[in-house]
């Protein structure tokens, strides 16, 4: 396998590369023998050979860890007996475990083998859904879940990071934009598989959402140390406003579509169409951004948008402007996720670094799908929001969409603090760079500086 490193912005057609028997493998900027290649021609076939096969097994995870949502409108929370607020602990459950083991897993990948690691997650995880289909009470269902957080977390941190191993940085973007546009289909699929097999409720004495855990989990069995830094924690923020409000989405858009005064089969269908415009934003933004070569300007954009939407569903009780505020809201929170991700790998220097720190970030970030599984409560429906009598200010008790609103507009100005971090430090550098009268850095005194990572003079941030 060749792990291209170069990470000069443009158009170029000779790169340097390592394989996996150069024992530099580790390095930043690696030493080897140019090689004249078509690198257009080059970049599409490996994009042939990974990013479709990375995007269908987060299609199916994602697939596996949301579809709770579509059985607890098919009957699982009668039939398992549960009570109160034990649905939502389910819920939660999983994100607890999924945040503590990303970390260990991308540790454990990048000192083995990706092509080992991913397919035995896979298989695990596979395992561990195929048997929710089997549990009789809430006992069982939270030990599965259990199970499913601590298999399923390293697949994102692991192929964000395996990413940047065969990409530039301005490349990478796209990639992760296609990767986690997986996440939007999966949403998508999900509704109408799960509306196609709950007309098969009875079938062979199964509950139809017995019948959705067992068809859509064995599905998946079938396709078999950073230092603590500002830009770290920053980021972890930024990407965990970004993502709870996904993770809200994808666990309750059945129910908040249904609780707009639709039928719980119509609600399904209708769930459809706003991740369809969701994954075409998601690669839309992911190519504009590459395009550009800037992260933080796309990411403020599409918060503004994920804002209007969410405001929509609180400002009216009208059924067609909440869910046209639906649409907006999944077109702006998706492409976010890759944004993010990627403005990360782009900050971290070092492949030590960026393979921990990309985790610390993604693992944080996932501790939002703690706070989603609580926040729609079933007495703010339909417009989960409650102001107060007066309605001037908001209290504790807001839940819902206006949790959604606080958490994007944390993102929208942590990113803009972040960038004016980020273009304070490229200013610095650029001083240095001038100092040296422009002179280009050599592949020696990059090597000298390899061990301070972004911190090296030569590193310019993407903004």
């Amino acid at each position: 396998m060749s792990l291209f490193q170069d990470d000069k912005p443009g158009e170029t057609f000779r790169r340097e590369y390592v394989t996996d028997n150069d024992s530099r493998g580790d390095q930043d900027t690696p030493i080897g023998h140019g090689e004249e290649i078509n690198e257009k021609k080059l970049i599409r076939k490996i994009d042939w050979h990974i990013v479709p096969v990375l995007s269908v097994l987060y299609l199916l995870s994602f697939l596996d860890r949301t579809n709770i949502g579509n059985a607890s409108l098919f009957g699982l929370q009668p039939a398992l007996g549960l009570r109160g607020m034990q649905y939502s602990a389910c819920l939660a459950i999983f994100f607890a475990f999924y945040v503590l083991f990303e970390v260990p897993s991308n540790m454990v990948m990048k000192a083995w083998r990706p092509s080992m690691w991913l397919p035995i997650i896979m298989v695990a995880w596979g395992i561990v859904i195929t048997l929710t289909g089997i549990v009789q009470n809430f006992r069982g269902l939270f030990v599965a879940r259990i199970f499913l957080g601590i298999t399923e977390a390293g697949l994102f941190p692991g192929v964000s990071f395996f990413l940047t191993l065969w990409y530039r940085r301005h490349e990478t973007n796209l990639r992760i934009a296609l990767f986690f546009s997986a996440a939007t289909v999966a949403g998508a699929f999900g509704g109408l598989l799960a509306r196609l097999i709950n007309l098969m409720d009875g079938v062979g004495g199964l509950e139809g959402w017995r019948l959705l855990s067992r068809i859509v989990y064995t599905s998946t069995l079938s396709v078999s140390q950073a230092r603590s830094k500002g830009n770290i924690w920053l980021l972890s923020f930024i990407y965990i406003g970004a993502l709870m409000p996904v993770y809200a989405f994808s666990l309750f858009s059945p129910t908040l579509i249904a609780n707009l005064g639709y039928t719980a089969a119509t609600a399904q269908l209708l769930s459809v169409p706003p991740y369809v415009l969701a994954a075409l934003t998601t690669v839309i933004a992911g190519f504009l951004s590459d395009r550009a070569g800037r992260r933080g300007i796309f990411i403020l954009g599409f918060s503004i948008l994920a804002l209007v939407g969410f405001a929509m569903c609180i400002a009216t009780p009208n059924p067609r402007i909440g869910y046209a505020g639906v649409f907006l809201g999944a077109a702006g929170i998706y492409p976010l996720i890759p944004l993010i991700v990627s403005w990360s790998a782009n900050t971290m220097g070092g492949s030590l670094k960026r393979s921990v720190g990309m985790a610390i970030v993604i693992s944080i970030g996932n501790a939002g799908g703690v706070i989603s599984s609580f926040i729609y409560r079933a007495v703010d429906r339909p417009r989960y929001f409650v102001s107060d009598l007066l309605g001037v200010y908001l209290t504790i008790s807001q839940l819902g969409h206006g949790v959604v609103i606080g958490f994007v507009s944390m993102t929208f100005f942590l990113t803009c603090i972040l960038m004016l971090i980020l273009a304070k430090k490229n200013r610095e550098r650029l001083a240095i760079a001038e100092a040296r009268g422009g002179r280009p850095w050599s592949e020696t005194e990059k090597l000298e500086q390899e061990e301070r990572g972004d911190d090296a003079d030569y590193f310019i941030y993407t903004l």
